[in-house]
């Protein structure tokens, strides 16, 4: 008798470890940072938050470099266990000139992200 088990696929984890840093220097990381907007009229208006990858949070041991959906989902994790649903937008690194320093936007803080494990199917 042969028994053939189906199993439901399952959903990739991820999990990721990141500390405010208030001491990295002004200006974006151009290896690798995103940035987290506020909303007009919020009390967060006209800032950002800064989301750096550290070298071995990007490129682990696993991954020659960690696709870039990973890291939004990683960058949006951060937005909601930081402001839970008071933030409005997400942007990657080459979207920095066009929708932070074009509008003046002042940093309002810098989360760095020191590793990231994906587990899936």
């Amino acid at each position: 008798m042969t028994v053939i088990a189906h199993l439901a696929p399952t959903t990739p984890e991820l999990t990721y470890d990141a500390h405010l840093d208030p001491a990295w220097p002004a200006g974006p990381d151009r290896y690798g940072s995103w940035s987290i907007t506020f909303g007009f009229g919020k009390p967060a208006e006209r800032t950002y938050t800064e989301v750096a990858f550290t070298r071995d949070a990007r490129f682990g041991a696993a991954f020659d470099q960690l696709p870039e959906r990973v890291l939004e989902e990683v960058v949006r994790r951060v937005a909601v266990d930081l402001y839970g649903t008071a933030w409005a937008f997400t942007y990657r690194p080459d979207q920095y000139a066009e929708a932070i320093a074009r509008w003046g936007l002042r940093r309002r803080e810098r989360v760095v992200v020191t590793s990231i494990e994906v587990w899936g199917p």
